[in-house]
């Protein structure tokens, strides 16, 4: 739903150059890698799980097919947008002529072709062997498995490499941009100020998520090295936990830190219902200033 009401407001907005339309672009493409996570998620694990559809998953051969090319990218690609993000709220916030002068739509869309097509690169060899679907009997369910141990193994190479490399990244800029956002805020509103609580929740959860599956795909390797194929398999509750945790948090915590983009949100869908002091201001969506995106487009 945000993802839509943004893709209108972008449009509307598409001859004015706002500095928050260059979040909105990262936000739009890193939905679509959500969403595309939400249905791997569903399909891959939870539907094998609660034992639905059995007798197609063990006759298709295009869904075993499409598995590991779809999780893994899926996976580093939220992962890149992520990456991309923080580096966006950093130039800013730290960094504030050069992020109005270099980071423009033409870099945007260079960093999100590169978000889609380096997993495809990455990850295309997967097609090449074959993926089953086996009932884990010490268990008691049903999950994918790619028969070929090397491939197994180079999927969790590659993203727990780009996973360690994004969280020291995301660690180190978040460190910068909440000391710098507590020296903005010092003679700013107590409202301000709460915000602080809220971005900092989500640095937290954002940075733990990525260590978490940095730890999770390195531990996965141990165990395709060592051949513990239960390890592996319990490795998949921990996987598709660290997902959908990942990919909720940054939605949320934008409606909440950000009163233009929530009131924009709320106007979109239920402007017919809403009391008149939500309907949006119309000068919030004028040029933002430097003291704007010092304030409150910390890009969250």
């Amino acid at each position: 739903m945000l993802c839509v009401c943004f893709c209108v407001k972008l449009y509307n907005d598409k001859n004015n150059d706002h500095d928050t339309n260059t979040f909105l672009l990262h936000f739009i493409a890193n939905a679509i890698f959500d969403v595309i996570q939400a249905i791997a998620v569903l399909v891959y694990q939870k539907f094998l799980h609660w034992r639905f559809f059995i007798s197609f998953y063990l006759s298709s051969t295009w869904i075993k097919k499409t598995y590991a090319p779809i999780l893994y990218m899926s996976i580093m690609g939220s992962v890149l947008g992520c990456t991309f993000t923080v580096v966006n709220r950093y130039c800013a916030l730290c960094h504030i002529v050069y992020f109005r002068e270099k980071w423009t739509k033409k870099l945007c869309f260079k960093l999100i072709t590169l978000q889609f097509f380096l997993p495809i690169f990455c990850y295309s060899f997967n097609l090449l062997f074959v993926t089953d679907v086996i009932y884990v009997e010490y268990f008691d369910f049903y999950t994918f498995t790619i028969t070929n141990n090397m491939a197994s193994m180079t999927n969790n190479v590659i993203l727990s490499t780009s996973t360690f490399i994004a969280s020291v990244i995301t660690v180190v800029l978040n460190i910068i941009i909440i000391q710098k956002y507590n020296k903005i805020m010092i003679n700013t509103s107590s409202r301000e100020k709460s915000k602080r609580f809220l971005m900092l929740l989500y640095m937290v959860v954002t940075s733990l998520c990525l260590v978490a599956l940095f730890i999770e795909q390195f531990v996965r390797l141990m165990f395709g090295i060592y051949n513990d194929k239960n390890g592996i398999y319990f490795l998949t509750f921990v996987l598709y936990w660290i997902i959908p945790t990942f990919t909720l948090v940054q939605p949320v915590i934008t409606l909440i830190m950000s009163k233009h983009l929530r009131y924009y949100f709320y106007n979109f869908y239920f402007h017919r219902v809403l009391p008149r002091r939500f309907a949006e201001d119309k000068s919030i969506v004028k040029k933002t200033t430097v003291t704007a995106i010092k304030k409150t487009t910390i890009h969250i």
